[in-house]
Formats: structure tokens, sequence, C-alpha cells
């Protein structure tokens, strides 16, 4: 249960960070729209900028886990502490609440009209 709400907390932190992001880079994406980029392009821009920091955090977190799990060993019982599957299970599911959490801003900027936002200001 702690677990679950973890995850939902994280999602929750990366979707209103990728938000704020793609507010406060609105004109920027209208630019590159005017500019000749694609909708698809400026989705993956946005998720790939969100993705990225959440997949490199979860291979250092791996390795420091798979470093910290001689010292928790101790404290399990019938356990292996290093057990690749759910470190990896993890991880995976992570990165997927990450993409799915930077899917909706992206659609957002992808969605952006260049002239509404090179008008304003």
């Amino acid at each position: 249960m702690f677990g679950i709400c973890g995850l939902v907390l994280a999602a929750a932190g990366i979707y209103a960070l990728a938000a704020y992001d793609v507010a406060v880079r609105k004109r920027e994406m209208g630019i590159r729209l005017t500019l000749g980029a694609t909708p698809g392009c400026l989705r993956s821009l946005v998720a790939g900028q969100v993705v990225k920091p959440v997949l490199t955090g979860s291979v250092v977190g791996l390795a420091m886990a798979y470093w910290a799990a001689r010292f928790m060993e101790a404290f399990l019982y019938k356990v292996d502490a290093r057990d690749p599957m759910t470190a990896l299970l993890g991880a995976t599911v992570l990165v997927s609440t990450a993409f799915v959490a930077a899917w909706l801003p992206a659609q957002r900027a992808a969605r952006t009209d260049p002239a509404s936002v090179l008008r304003a200001d």
C-alpha cells in the first residue's frame, strides 16, 4: 500500500513539473511549430525531457540499491535483498508512470496554436 501511495505521489509530481515546464515554454513551442516542427516532434521533445531524468535516476537507484542490499539482508526474513526481478519491475513501473504522466502536457504542447501564442504578451 505504501508503494502504491509513493508511486501516485511520484506520478503527480512528475505531471506537475511537466505541466509547469510546458506552460513556461509555451512561446517556445509556438515558435517551434511556426518554424516547421510537427506536433509529434513536440510530443517526443516534452516526453523525452521528462523521461530521461527519471530513467537516469532509476539506473542510479538500482545500482545504489544493489550496493545497499548487503546492509539490508539482516532485516529481511526469507526474502532475497538482491532480487533482480523485483528491482527491475519497480524501475519499469516508475519509468512507465513517468511516461504516462508526461503524456498529457506533451499533448497540450502539440496542440499549441502558434499564432495566439506569438500575439500574446
